[in-house]
């Protein structure tokens, strides 16, 4: 019984540790991919000084996009932030009349850690963008620029959004099994000590 419950206890350690482990490691290393949508969903092949796709990049260390990539923006990416900055003054117009219009960032490998579970607008210089601008699944961040600027008042170049991202929590039924894990090894304890 001893030796159960020390695998009992090991196996609740590993476990742990991968969860942290994955938190941890959330976007760093990753491999991202950009591509101009307009609409969602639909990659606009070329636009003004926006070609349609872009990457791949790597996080960890250094701007993934720099501005000189289709010389309209950039983006860094950290380990739970994407730093969008306009590095040219422009603006979005879609093209049909369409209701988004703006970067679709794609994480193309997991590495068996979680994907994102959340984005939320830390901060922004960009007049009227607000949460709602932000769409988002466990591979995708879309930021949608639609209607921002104008030919007359382009979005001014340092104009930045910075969105925080969190990782898929750890399945419910994960947390379930080490809960009733632990039970089992309090049980064979208290019988031991019988």
């Amino acid at each position: 019984m001893k030796k159960l419950s020390v695998m009992l206890v090991a196996s609740l350690m590993v476990m742990f540790a991968f969860g942290t482990a994955n938190a941890l490691i959330f976007l760093d290393g990753k491999t991202f991919n950009a591509t101009y949508e307009q609409p969602l969903g639909t990659v606009t092949p070329s636009y003004g000084t926006l070609t349609g796709n872009y990457g791949p990049a790597i996080v960890g260390g250094g701007v993934e996009f720099p501005g000189s990539v289709g010389g309209f923006w950039s983006a860094d990416i950290s380990n739970t932030n994407i730093l969008f900055t306009f590095t040219v003054s422009g603006w979005f117009t879609p093209l049909s009349g369409g209701t988004t219009d703006g970067i679709n960032f794609a994480i193309t490998n997991q590495n068996g850690t979680p994907g994102i579970g959340g984005a939320t607008l830390a901060s922004t210089t960009l007049t009227g963008f607000d949460q709602s601008r932000l769409i988002w699944d466990t591979d995708h961040l879309y930021f949608n620029f639609n209607g921002f600027g104008s030919q007359g008042s382009p979005i001014p170049v340092g104009t930045n959004v910075s969105v925080n991202l969190t990782p898929t929590p750890i399945p419910g039924a994960l947390l379930l099994f080490g809960s009733g894990l632990l039970g089992l090894v309090g049980i064979g304890r208290k019988r031991l000590r019988k």
